[in-house]
């Protein structure tokens, strides 16, 4: 039984037998206006006490004080969860809060399983209510689904796959959200909503639920075309990310004109059962259009102090090369990030790649596209990884001096531990050829693999065969 199933059959029983609202006595009818949950600026704070992965919060919490300092800072939208065994919610905190902010627009965030709760949440003040249609039968949900728009309430229908999909879409819900964390066992893939919110076909607004927790994870969201953002854990034990996360929003809004060229949808739009190509040390226009003609999806230009080292000129002679590019930096100052935000905002760079000693606090305050690279010793180096809010990370060999393209593979013994941990994200760099592609795909199942020294007649320089035969094996293409 999953952690779902274990709270949904736990709330069915109290249903059953009338303690689903513990000590509170809900209101018999609603004392409160409605208000317009979505409205700008379409970030939702929660108000949450603890969770089953994380255990509390804050010792302290008060729900009153962390939506007073919500509303303080700009939060419009508030997310209360309300199921209390495993949350340690309550329906007194919605209602509490409503009563005391009626201008807010609240959600009534809990395991909702039948008609009786539409009516005691709309009672209790709620302006929306989260309906998880992997909680429910397609029957059911439509019921619940049609009674909360029937009382004035919008719906916030969350999916997590196509089959949730799938259930909901005959009601064309206009407001959606897609969690990034697997509720069967909590774990987040920040890549998951982008590839699911495409197969979205009616005209409705998306928010990206769970995995928002620094300025980078929030330009991410709304870059990719999210028109809202759910962030708990964060903002409750920092609350001055609430303001954080507001200001991503308008500065997004006004930056993004198409969000189809992000580079993490355009990205993953190439993804297939075969592993993703990237091409490093791309120093001049005729390898990179080598590269993108043999069936790359990425190049790399080093903006470092390295044999491979391109001119930082480079974008604009690659123009037009129809494949995505990264710039590799290692330790960048802020005029080098200004650079890279400036190629970006023209069209020339897609993203960066960090290859240096960049702390997990640089990297989150970052508002442009990028991934980190961690250089690997031994399998306490890739538990580093949980510290960066990367959506993936690059793992390279470690060699003492140099931050990459030295052709060094990762040992077997580590690698073998690293493939169990990244769960089907594992991109991978360091010593991958033409000889050992194969043998490696079938070892590890990368969803990315990097190449760089080993398809190279000089450093700097690439052999065009190599190429071919490389990305052809790693496609499949050539055996």
């Amino acid at each position: 039984m999953t952690v779902i199933d274990e709270i949904i059959a736990k709330r069915n029983e109290e249903i059953a037998s009338g303690t689903d609202t513990g000590s509170f006595v809900p209101p018999v009818k609603r004392e409160v206006p409605l208000s317009d949950f979505g409205c700008s600026p379409f970030v939702i704070a929660e108000v949450k006490k603890k969770s089953p992965s994380k255990g509390i919060f804050l010792d302290n919490f008060n729900h009153m004080e962390a939506a007073s300092s919500y509303i303080e800072r700009g939060i419009k939208n508030i997310s209360v969860i309300t199921e209390k065994n495993y949350f340690a919610g309550s329906l007194s905190f919605l209602y509490e809060i409503k009563k005391r902010y009626p201008e807010a627009a609240v959600l009534r965030k809990d395991f909702l399983v039948c008609e009786n709760d539409i009516e005691v949440s709309y009672n209790c003040g709620a302006d929306a209510l989260l309906l998880i249609a992997s909680a429910l039968d397609k029957e059911m949900f439509e019921r619940l689904y049609r009674l909360t728009v029937s009382k004035g309430m919008k719906a916030l229908v969350e999916i997590h796959d196509e089959d949730d999909l799938e259930k909901v879409r005959s009601l064309k819900p206009p407001l959606m959200g897609i969690n990034s964390r697997d509720l069967r066992d909590f774990s987040v893939d920040m890549i998951s909503p982008l590839m699911l919110k495409d197969k979205i076909d009616w005209e409705c607004s998306v928010v990206y639920e769970s995995g928002i927790g620094s300025l980078s994870d929030a330009v991410y969201a709304f870059s990719a075309g999210f028109k809202g953002i759910l962030t708990g854990e964060s903002v409750i034990k920092n609350r001055s990310l609430a303001s954080v996360y507001i200001d991503a929003f308008y500065a997004v809004q006004g930056t993004v004109k198409d969000t189809e060229n992000y580079f993490w949808k355009k990205l993953y739009s190439r993804k297939t059962d075969r592993p993703l190509v990237k091409i490093c040390g791309i120093t001049n226009a005729e390898d990179c259009r080598a590269a993108s003609d043999a069936g790359a999806d990425v190049i790399g230009m080093v903006f470092a102090k390295s044999v491979r080292a391109a001119d930082t000129g480079l974008p604009y002679k690659l123009k037009g090369i129809d494949i995505l590019k990264t710039a590799v930096l290692v330790n960048p100052d802020d005029s080098m990030i200004s650079l890279m935000r400036k190629y970006i905002s023209e069209g020339l760079l897609d993203a960066v790649q960090l290859s240096g000693d960049e702390s997990p606090d640089f990297c989150s305050s970052l508002d442009i596209p990028f991934y980190k690279t961690l250089r690997i010793r031994d399998e306490k180096d890739y538990e580093k990884s949980k510290n960066y809010r990367s959506v993936r990370i690059l793992t390279d060999s470690f060699v003492k001096g140099s931050y990459g393209g030295t052709g060094e593979k990762i040992s077997d013994e580590i690698l073998d531990k690293i493939r169990v941990r990244a769960d089907g994200k594992l991109w991978l760099a360091g010593g991958i050829s033409v000889s050992n592609a194969e043998e490696i795909i079938d070892r590890y199942s990368p969803e990315l693999i990097d190449a760089s020294s080993s398809l190279e007649k000089e450093p700097g320089k690439k052999d065009h065969e190599k190429m071919r035969l490389f990305i052809g094996k790693v496609k499949g293409n050539i055996s």
